[in-house]
Order: structure tokens, then C-alpha cells, then sequence
């Protein structure tokens, strides 16, 4: 991050570079922000979607769905179920997040950027 914000700062007039500092730093904390957002979103569904409660409870099964910390303390019936699910949300939540990576460095090197080595 260090050389984007240099390559951004020396890219501008002297006037300037606070501003561009400044907005790079936004740009950094609102992708950030928006970006955990998103993949935690799509972990959650994905957890909640893989979860196999089929014949408990309907209140254990409600708890179990809601956290997957809470699942892991409801016996291994539900734990068990809660942990592969788990699994299945993360495998989902890298392979979206390696899907974009790949898509938006295909993107910026059709714009002429590479990035150094």
C-alpha cells in the first residue's frame, strides 16, 4: 500500500497531494470496510444455506442458524452439521473473493497497469 500511496502523491503537484493522500486513504478504508462486509455477508449465507438440521428442534435449529458459535455448543449433533457448514460457507466466501481478485486484476491490466513484482 505504501508504493500506491507514493506512486499517488508523486503523481500530482505539490498542492495537491494532501488531497490525494487523503482520498487514497478513503478509498482504502471504505473498499476495506465494504469488502469484509460483503464476504462476511456471503460466509453467513453460505453457513446458513449448508446447514442440515433436518428432526431438531425448531428453537435449536434457530439458535444453530443464528451463530455458528452457538452451534458448536449444542451437542454434536448440531455441531458437527454446524462445522461442515461452516466449511462450506468459507470455501464459498475465497472462491468469490479469488473470483473478484482475478476479475479486477484482468480488468487493470487491460488498462495498461502492472503491478510490480
Amino acid at each position: 500500500m505504501t508504493p500506491a500511496t507514493s506512486a499517488i502523491t508523486s503523481a500530482l503537484p505539490a498542492s495537491r497531494q494532501g488531497v490525494g493522500s487523503a482520498l487514497n486513504d478513503l478509498s482504502r478504508e471504505v473498499g476495506g470496510a465494504v469488502g469484509i462486509a460483503v464476504m462476511a455477508s456471503v460466509l453467513t449465507s453460505g453457513y446458513q444455506r449448508h446447514l442440515d438440521l433436518v428432526g431438531r428442534a425448531a428453537a435449536q435449529a434457530a439458535r444453530a442458524r443464528a451463530s455458528v458459535a452457538v452451534a458448536v455448543h449444542l451437542g454434536e449433533a448440531v455441531s458437527s452439521p454446524a462445522r461442515v457448514a461452516f466449511a462450506d460457507g468459507l470455501h464459498l466466501a475465497l472462491l468469490i473473493g479469488t473470483g473478484i481478485t482475478l476479475a479486477v486484476a484482468t480488468i487493470l491490466r487491460g488498462h495498461g497497469f502492472d503491478p510490480p513484482a
